[in-house]
């Protein structure tokens, strides 16, 4: 069989080639160690099983993983069944599975786990193909059927091994070649990282069969991640929102900690600019109610992340733990994760009491898709505004430059609406992987501006290819605050615009907007999306309640400017519902070349501090 495998690689490579040559791996000495070699080695091996001895959090997660291991054993084998042009829940699921056996295994040596894992690995060997039309697909199961095959290598039949290698080789590894599949080599998104990662952790896994082939890949792999690296510059934000970071970026550590483990260097992509910051970019992105700030294409729901700890580590900054410890606590979510046993891989000797909490109140990001996160306190019930900047035309956008999400006293007040489903508007014949202003995608409620906390000028989309930069930010001890100009999302519509979000003494949030009108007249929506319950107390100023709290809302300006209430509801039948969710606006009109101030206040039913008077510029 390998002999076979060795000539159809030849064959391959020769037709298809490979473009693209990292010279830092092609200069080594490719001296890779005996298997276990994939993140776990005898020394993290023996870290873990005495952290599972001698700490109560990791003796705690250590069982939880064990007990998914149970129930995950009386489910029936996967099946190939595409859900439209997606075998990817089936990949996901297999992935889980191989990840949780294989780490009971290694920590055990019950061989429960090992036949359970045998079992999944020999179901997606059998599969017809590994779906490269949607390549994510055959990535998650190339990288579970790796860690299967380096994990479990001493104790699998040598039947399975040879099946294993095989498919690793033919479904995963060979269609990464095909120019029809591998696109993702030169964009930079989430798809070039878990693509890249999860072919080099093939590769590593078959290396001894298939040096050529899998150095091949190797090479490739750490040269093509530096595209979707390269996003993260200058501060560490994310291109694609919260849940394409905790995607694409796990992988990405996946690639470098194997490399590390396998070969003893990361090959120069651990210190890539901006991507140690970015564990700061998620460490703020969350708010004091465990929900993040889920602009694009996210969901405010947060997921405790295997990967922060290995930042943390890298860093030796515990404080960038102080929300994973919080869902770390949060037991009945961690099944939900597909990746906890990386904690025991990444997490080692991490301290949970005396966990620092951050110094900073703001958290400012340059760059391609500029944010800001500030806050009045760290503590659960302190002011939280996420200020989204930035374009449209970024992989996974919405229009939503200038909007905010807020929180204070443990609720969140103003929402973001997220994302959509796909399968469903894809299925609707819509193209929504087009960010062009034309696009469909912009026909989607969630993903405009109309349903989103920011202006709409006229009744108009903002500009897809416009960019809003941060342009200005404030902390002091009573002010923390971020500026930034919208000028260039409404410039078919208004002359400038610039919003300011201001967070006064952890006593009340200001939004500001500074609008000149063009040529023509301005019809301008302020708008927010909540899930409070809403009460008018007069034309400007509402009540919202939640939790057993209330949030007071004021317009200080425009004089003329009047509260009203809509559902949040889509036009379409492509439209998901928004249940519970209302639309706070209201209208105010300019008349052509003429310059307007608009201040909203955010407040608790005791007001300590009086709202600030001044131009954004003196703030």
């Amino acid at each position: 069989m390998r002999h076979k495998i060795l000539i159809f690689s030849f064959i391959f490579l020769s037709l298809f080639g490979c473009a693209q040559k990292n010279e830092a791996w092609e200069k080594s000495d490719k001296k890779i160690i005996p298997h276990p070699r994939l993140l776990w080695t005898e020394s993290r091996s023996k870290q873990i099983k005495t952290g599972i001895q001698t700490d109560s959090t990791w003796a705690a997660v250590h069982q939880l993983i064990l007990d998914e291991c149970k129930k995950l054993s009386d489910k029936p084998q996967p099946v190939y069944e595409l859900e439209g042009i997606r075998l990817l829940s089936v990949a996901r699921e297999s992935r889980k599975r191989i990840f949780y056996f294989s780490y009971a295994y290694r920590t055990t040596g019950d061989s429960f786990y090992l036949n359970e894992a045998e079992k999944v690995l020999n179901t997606i060997c059998d599969f017809p193909d590994w779906n490269p039309g949607h390549f994510l697909d055959v990535a998650e199961l190339t990288w579970a059927a790796a860690i299967g095959y380096d994990w479990l290598y001493d104790g699998l039949a040598d039947a399975t091994k040879n099946k294993l290698a095989q498919a690793i080789i033919s479904k995963g590894l060979e269609p990464s070649f095909e120019r029809k599949y591998n696109f993702w080599l030169n964009e930079a998104t989430n798809w070039n990282q878990v693509c890249n990662a999860s072919m080099a952790m093939g590769a590593l896994a078959v290396y001894d069969l298939e040096p050529k082939l899998a150095s091949e890949i190797i090479s490739r792999s750490l040269e093509s991640i530096k595209l979707a690296m390269h996003t993260y510059e200058p501060d560490g934000a994310s291109l694609e929102g919260y849940n394409y970071w905790s995607y694409g970026t796990t992988f990405n550590v996946y690639l470098i900690d194997a490399m590390k483990q396998a070969f003893g260097e990361n090959f120069g992509l651990m210190n890539h600019p901006g991507f140690l910051k970015s564990a700061t970019y998620i460490s703020n992105i969350i708010g004091p109610t465990e929900l993040n700030f889920n602009y694009s294409d996210s969901r405010t729901l947060c997921m405790f992340s295997p990967t922060m700890f290995w930042f943390a580590e890298q860093q030796k900054d515990y404080s960038l733990l102080v929300s994973e410890y919080k869902l770390l606590r949060r037991k009945s979510d961690l099944p939900w994760q597909h990746d906890l046993p990386a904690m025991m891989l990444w997490g080692k000797g991490i301290p949970e009491d005396g966990i620092p909490e951050p110094k900073k109140m703001s958290w400012i990001a340059g760059g391609e898709n500029p944010v800001a996160m500030i806050r009045g306190s760290w503590k659960p019930e302190g002011y939280f505004v996420g200020l989204k900047a930035g374009s449209g035309k970024n992989s996974h956008a919405h229009l939503d430059a200038g909007s905010f999400v807020l929180d204070a006293f443990g609720e969140r007040w103003v929402e973001d609406p997220g994302t959509q489903s796909y399968g469903p508007l894809e299925a609707a014949g819509l193209k929504i992987w087009s960010n062009q202003q034309e696009s469909d995608r912009w026909k989607v409620f969630r993903f405009n501006n109309f349903s989103h906390s920011t202006l709409t000028i006229n009744n108009q989309l903002q500009r897809a290819e416009g960019f809003a930069p941060i342009i200005r930010s404030i902390e002091n001890e009573n002010r923390v605050a971020a500026l930034t100009d919208l000028s260039e999302i409404y410039s078919d519509q208004v002359e400038n615009i610039t919003r300011g979000m201001m967070i006064e003494e952890n006593s009340f949030v200001q939004i500001q907007d500074e609008v000149t009108a063009g040529t023509k007249d301005a019809e301008i929506r302020w708008n927010i999306p909540t899930l409070a319950a809403i009460q008018k107390i007069d034309n400007r100023e509402i009540v919202l309640s939640k939790g057993g709290k209330k949030m007071y809302l004021r317009i200080l300006a425009p004089a003329d400017a009047e509260f009203a209430v809509e559902p949040a509801i889509g036009k379409q039948k492509y439209d998901e519902g928004n249940p519970g969710m209302n639309l706070i606006y209201f209208r105010h009109h300019l008349k052509a070349t003429e310059q307007s101030t608009i201040r909203v206040l955010f407040f608790g039913e005791n007001l300590n501090a009086k709202p600030v008077e001044l131009k954004l510029k003196d703030w």
